[in-house]
């Protein structure tokens, strides 16, 4: 009886898939827990993802998950790490910008040249992108048989194309991969940015360049006053970095805050 009620409930449809929908898919597989049903049986603009509403992904704000002993071995062995002065809001400890140097920006614009398997191997497939999670983790548990040759490991220890990685790199399991043909640098130098150079990091990513009036001006636009704020200096090693990432893919408006907040305490004077 019981089986004939779930068959009653259940159907078989056939769906064309084209480029449209595949942008769609991997935009809703970013954010959604139903990619599948976002896309084929709901209205979903092609190239968006507005008209769906859906509850956000749940953030664990540090780097909580028991580290590989891989991640154990970079962060001994990790002398890339750069130092982020932050402003705060004294009663709530809400980070309201950092100064970063170019050499922070950089590393914070590593992350959109990092392909999508190397974050969730940093994050060990607890990144809180829950679809892209179980996809991980499939390919993880999977035999490698299902494969061909070596493309399990390929998937699943993807590098960062040469002359794409940033200068300074916290998250040393961020590997490049070293091309031996002869390739033309898109890049002048070894950084993304004009060095010297401060820019002005929002806690939702909009970055600005720094100038005399820009922490000012975003002040005024929050309605802080100076003397409800603070600044504190946090050193980014490999947690801090790998945590800020997690926030980034995570958080809609607070990523400093969720990402480096945990470790104010620890580094301030």
């Amino acid at each position: 009886m019981g089986s004939r009620d779930w068959s009653s409930r259940i159907r078989e449809m056939c769906v064309q898939v084209s480029k449209a929908e595949v942008i769609c898919l991997l935009a809703r597989s970013l954010v959604s827990e139903s990619p599948i049903s976002d896309v084929f049986l709901t209205d979903v603009p092609a190239y968006g993802t507005v008209g769906i509403q859906m509850k956000p992904p749940k953030l664990v704000s540090t780097f909580s998950s028991p580290a590989s002993e891989s991640l154990q071995k970079d962060e001994q062995n990790n002398d890339d790490s750069l130092n982020l002065k932050v402003t705060l809001v004294k009663s709530t400890q809400e980070i309201l910008f950092g100064e970063a140097t170019n050499e922070f920006f950089d590393f914070m614009c590593s992350f959109l040249t990092t392909p999508i398997g190397s974050m969730m191997r940093v994050l060990e497939g607890q990144s809180g992108l829950k679809c892209m999670d179980n996809l991980y983790t499939s390919v993880l548990e999977l035999d490698p048989n299902w494969f061909h040759s070596s493309n399990k490991c390929g998937l699943l220890d993807l590098c960062i194309a040469q002359d794409h990685n940033c200068k300074k790199q916290p998250i040393k399991s961020f590997n490049t991969k070293h091309i031996l043909e002869h390739l033309i640098s898109p890049r002048w130098s070894n950084n993304f940015t004009v060095e010297p150079s401060m820019f002005l990091v929002p806690d939702d990513f909009q970055v600005k360049p720094l100038s005399a009036t820009s922490s000012f001006l975003l002040l005024k636009k929050l309605e802080i006053s100076f003397s409800q704020t603070e600044e504190r200096c946090v050193t980014v090693g490999m947690k801090e970095a790998i945590s800020l990432l997690k926030a980034a893919l995570t958080s809609t408006s607070s990523a400093l805050t969720k990402g480096l907040g945990p470790f104010l305490q620890k580094h301030s004077p």
